[in-house]
């Protein structure tokens, strides 16, 4: 007899959720009231999720910087450093202009959907003449 992958995962978290749920209730209003705030006031919410990410490109400055120079011997010491220094730069930039890493952050984000939404249709047409009979969905993706 087979057991079910659902019955399984019920039998197995089906105690822990009946013992926390009033930590999942609070964790999903806090959540609720977070993204709802996100939604009424997201020049608020863009400005935070730039520092956030600037915070993110500040942290990763410093681990590339910190490897780049425990590895010094390594090849590409130069092109190594450089991307640790933009990742700094950038990460202090977003956290003392977060309004600026904002409307960066929308442009670059707008570039990158529709490139990648015209390549996804130009690799759905390339598809379509090879054997792939699944093009069609990957053309309504891009």
């Amino acid at each position: 007899m087979t057991i079910s992958n659902d019955a399984v995962t019920a039998r197995v978290l089906g105690p822990a959720i009946r013992e926390h749920w009033r930590l999942f209730l609070v964790e999903g209003l806090v959540l609720l009231v977070l993204g709802s705030a996100a939604i009424l006031v997201p020049v608020l919410a863009s400005v935070a999720i730039a520092i956030f990410l600037g915070w993110l490109f500040v942290a990763g400055g410093i681990a590339g910087l910190a490897a780049t120079l425990m590895g010094r011997r390594a090849p590409g010491l130069r092109w190594s450093l450089l991307s640790a220094l933009v990742a700094l730069v950038a990460g202090v930039a977003m956290i003392g202009w977060p309004l600026g890493g904002t409307v960066s952050l929308t442009f670059m984000l707008t570039a990158f959907l529709v490139i990648d939404g015209l390549l996804m249709v130009v690799f759905a047409l390339d598809h379509r003449r090879g054997l792939s009979d699944q093009w069609g969905w990957i053309l309504v993706n891009g």
